[in-house]
């Protein structure tokens, strides 16, 4: 399988690739994008690792398998590197505060998981981590991974509209469940899936809800919690239910031309409060 990876040449740009107005835009913010990604590559190395980067203080974890604060936070991730964690990067986005990760991690223990981490910063240090992973699965029958496909950013004067209709697309249809619509957020029938259930094109998604609505599996959001955008690419967190269990998805989308063109996502189901090890919730 063809693994697109986020290379040390690409970390020191807040877009990946420029066009006219985005030497305006990476002006107007400080590049967190660079430190987290440098920082999260260092994890392959316990030798290097530091963990400076997080803030002592007011670090707040979402990740329920992880105990509050920066120091579980830290013996977390010292437990894995003593595993032989691997981190390979794929695609980063910055919104203004908010740093977005999508990476392939690996323990000698755990088989290859697709990890999406949300980053936010106050400062120079991460405050807040949001996190959903997701066993790395075979290829669809479109013949993509979960991970391969473009990474480049452009359009960066499109971020608040991009996002404004990745919002109008999941509040449409997973809100207010209007199928109606969903052909006025795509040009045709053109959709690249990387589900590892679903197959390309819109037609295929629309099957796959009409099959879940009939055997009797629901599927709906309940709050769309954050929607972090760079360019083209915009990152979804929210929150909801497939059939009886409550869960949390995370979904990144790429747009042309202020229409949906492409979809990766991870979901988990949240667990059971009792089972959580931090009281910060998942969201």
């Amino acid at each position: 399988m063809k693994i697109v990876v986020l290379t040390l040449a690409l970390i020191g740009a807040i877009g990946l690739t420029s066009c006219n107005n985005d030497t305006t835009y990476a002006s107007e913010i400080v590049n967190l994008k660079a430190p987290t990604l440098k920082w999260m590559k260092s994890l392959n190395d316990p030798s290097i690792t530091r963990f400076d980067l997080i803030n002592n203080d007011t670090f707040i974890q979402h990740n329920l398998n992880i105990g509050e604060g920066k120091q579980e936070y830290i013996d977390y991730l010292e437990i894995k590197q003593q595993e032989g964690l691997k981190v390979e990067l794929i695609r980063a986005l910055q919104d203004s505060n908010y740093v977005f990760v999508q990476s392939l991690q690996e323990t000698q223990y755990e088989e290859a998981q697709v990890v999406y981490n949300l980053f936010r910063y106050e400062g120079e240090f991460i405050v807040e981590n949001w996190e959903n992973r997701e066993a790395l699965q075979p290829i669809n029958s479109s013949g993509r991974s979960q991970i391969d496909g473009p990474n480049t950013v452009v359009d960066l004067e499109q971020t608040e509209v991009n996002k404004a209709q990745v919002k109008r697309f999941l509040t449409t249809l997973f809100i207010d469940k209007d199928l109606n619509m969903i052909d006025t957020f795509f040009h045709n029938n053109q959709y690249l899936q990387h589900n590892p259930q679903i197959k390309d094109g819109v037609s295929s998604f629309k099957d796959v809800i009409t099959q879940l609505h009939e055997s009797g599996t629901e599927v709906g959001y309940e709050t769309i919690h954050h929607i972090i955008g760079e360019g083209n690419y915009v990152l979804a967190i929210s929150e909801g239910y497939l059939g009886k269990e409550q869960m949390a998805f995370f979904n990144l989308f790429r747009i042309e031309s202020q229409k949906i063109a492409e979809h990766w996502d991870a979901i988990e189901t949240i667990p059971f409060y009792k089972s959580w090890k931090n009281s910060n919730g998942k969201f």
